[in-house]
């Protein structure tokens, strides 16, 4: 037991530590990933930026091509992830509006204070079950760990779906929903409608603080 106790205090104490990517998925007790009010407490207790499976450096090799210049992009359940903020800094990108979106007030709140001053940058209360936007008004739908926090539970079956649903529904034809996972190909590709969908995967590569098997989906609107 003294054993255990140890190991959930260095793993508290990992999940402090600013720009470490963290894994979704985790041994014996898992957390309610897909629960909301699971993601207000943590962020009531956590509110220190950090990064779900990878950095933005060691993303964009894989996905900077999907990202033009004066593109829309929304980032959903991006909680107190940096990612959108490092998109609006990058000045070779050069993209237009960047909203990010988690159903967590608490978060959204601290993230609306921490970054204030960014002109072309929001961050919005919503739920992606049933999105406050547009038809058609994003270039690029970015998910970092939603789907698959989604996917851990009952939600698996009556959101996950409505998530992918309202990302087509926001992104113009030709846009693309820009998926991190965790879950292997033949878990992920079934999720999205091949009348509606036209998938390429790509595999990460290792990092030094990350070793295990994460894919990008790069799911283009038909």
């Amino acid at each position: 037991m003294q054993r255990a106790q140890q190991l959930r205090e260095i793993l508290a104490q990992l999940q402090t530590e600013k720009n470490r990517p963290l894994r979704l998925m985790s041994r014996g007790e898992r957390p309610r990933y897909c629960d909301a009010d699971y993601w207000e407490q943590r962020y009531v207790e956590r509110p220190d930026n950090f990064e779900w499976y990878y950095t933005y450096e060691d993303i964009m090799p894989t996905a900077r091509f999907v990202f033009k210049p004066g593109q829309a992009v929304l980032c959903v359940g991006n909680g107190n992830s940096n990612f959108p903020v490092k998109l609006h800094q990058d000045a070779e990108l050069k993209l237009g509006q960047i909203v990010a979106a988690d159903i967590s007030r608490v978060v959204t709140e601290q993230m609306k204070k921490e970054h204030q001053g960014y002109e072309r940058l929001q961050f919005h209360v919503d739920d992606v079950s049933k999105m406050q936007y547009g038809d058609g008004q994003f270039d690029v739908v970015f998910d970092k760990g939603c789907l698959d926090a989604l996917a851990t539970g009952a939600t698996l079956e009556t959101v996950v779906p409505k998530l992918v649903s309202e990302a087509h529904r926001v992104l113009r034809k030709g846009g693309v929903y820009l998926l991190l996972s965790g879950g292997q190909p033949y878990k992920r590709v079934d999720l999205f409608p091949q009348d509606q969908w036209t998938i390429n995967i790509k595999k990460m590569p290792e990092t030094d603080y990350n070793d295990e098997d994460y894919f990008m989906y790069f799911c283009w609107k038909l």
